[in-house]
């Protein structure tokens, strides 16, 4: 190979470098997705019809609960979040055994709210 030959071969080495990267990039959140609590009343977080799309929260999902809830959040179970986005007063109560709530990202309490921790449920930051 001449000196020609070996600039085109490093320059698609590279590109191919940051186009693995930019798609690695790009489906780092995949599978992710926000659910957003419903009621303002309280409720388990067990059940399916409390969360925006009718689904529950899954590991790697980011959680907003966006009011303030007039009765604790139930049932919370063993789970690694992405996020967790609070906007109103609310307690997380955990199931009869305890329970983890892991936190791997941001977790955002807005100023003026508070977010109580009843009955065998703890919040992890970090790795879980």
């Amino acid at each position: 190979m001449d000196g020609f030959q070996h600039k085109i071969l490093a320059a698609v080495r590279i590109n191919c470098f940051w186009f693995l990267l930019l798609l690695s990039q790009a489906f780092s959140g995949f599978g992710q997705s926000v659910k957003t609590w419903l009621p303002s009343t309280g409720g388990a977080w067990t059940n399916a019809a409390n969360w925006s799309g009718g689904t529950l929260p899954v590991s790697g999902d980011e959680v907003v609960i966006s009011s303030n809830q007039s009765a604790p959040i139930t049932a919370i179970p063993g789970l690694s979040l992405n996020n967790l986005t609070v906007s109103g007063n609310c307690s997380f109560e955990g199931p009869p055994s305890s329970s983890s709530l892991t936190v791997q990202g941001k977790f955002t309490l807005s100023p003026g709210f508070s977010l109580s921790l009843n009955n065998k449920i703890t919040l992890l930051f970090g790795a879980a």
